[in-house]
């Protein structure tokens, strides 16, 4: 699904996994406190989320929610 979305007077088509990509680095920079820690832990395999990486999780909606529901734990427990 495309998302088109009004930025500095341009008109862009955006993918709606690119919007959750971003928004979820987002989250996870903010749970982590450090951009690098943050890259690591999306790019590693999750014990948590079945051994998948909480990137290829973000490529649905649904494993999306899932994601974000464990930075927002982590960042919660300061395990982060």
């Amino acid at each position: 699904m495309e998302q088109r979305i009004e930025w500095a007077g341009r008109s862009s088509a955006v993918d709606a996994t690119d919007l959750r990509v971003a928004r979820l680095s987002a989250l996870a920079i903010a749970a982590f406190r450090r951009q690098d820690k943050a890259m690591r832990w999306l790019h590693r395999p999750s014990r948590e989320l079945g051994g998948i990486s909480p990137l290829e999780m973000m490529e649905t909606e649904a494993g999306a929610r899932q994601v974000e529901a464990l930075l927002r734990g982590l960042a919660q427990d300061g395990a982060a």
